[in-house]
């Protein structure tokens, strides 16, 4: 496997936080050869929540890079349905990727939100169709099982 970046927006989603985990774990592939890094512009309070999660994935193997930016106002309320912000969704979620990628220290990237199941075979799907195609510059897949659906 090649190394490889799996890059989450962490906007402050308490509630999706444990299956998000249990996905990550459940990846194929190595996890010595992943970096997770988790680009939030939430709260001090989710943060430092994240930031306690991390040794657990540091034993697995994982390398485990927090970067809080507040590059736009904490997203409580932006990642709200239904908040006051919820039709700049869209822009918001641009700018922090785009303020995320600079931390961003591998050749490959898998950018997975904290809200999507990826499936276990994300990452050895991804490696082969790289493989396969080594002149792509993007390879796209979407994932249509979101386990925050009815959450507060």
């Amino acid at each position: 496997m090649r190394k490889l970046t799996i890059l989450t927006l962490m906007g402050g989603r308490w509630h999706s936080l444990d299956p998000y985990l249990q996905c990550l774990e459940a990846l194929e592939g190595d996890p010595k050869e992943i970096t997770l890094l988790w680009f939030s512009n939430a709260g001090t309070w989710f943060v430092n929540l994240i930031a306690r999660l991390a040794p657990c994935l540091e034993e697995k193997g994982f390398e485990v890079r927090i970067i809080h930016d507040p590059t736009l106002e904490p997203s409580d309320n932006v990642f709200t349905e239904g908040g006051p912000r919820v039709d700049m969704h869209v822009n918001t979620i641009t700018v922090l990727y785009n303020a995320a990628w600079q931390y961003v220290k591998t050749n490959d990237v898998l950018f997975l939100e904290d809200d999507v199941l990826a499936p276990s075979h994300a990452l050895s799907r991804l490696t082969n169709d790289l493989e396969k195609r080594p002149k792509a510059a993007m390879i796209a897949s979407c994932v249509f099982d979101r386990h925050a659906q009815g959450a507060p």
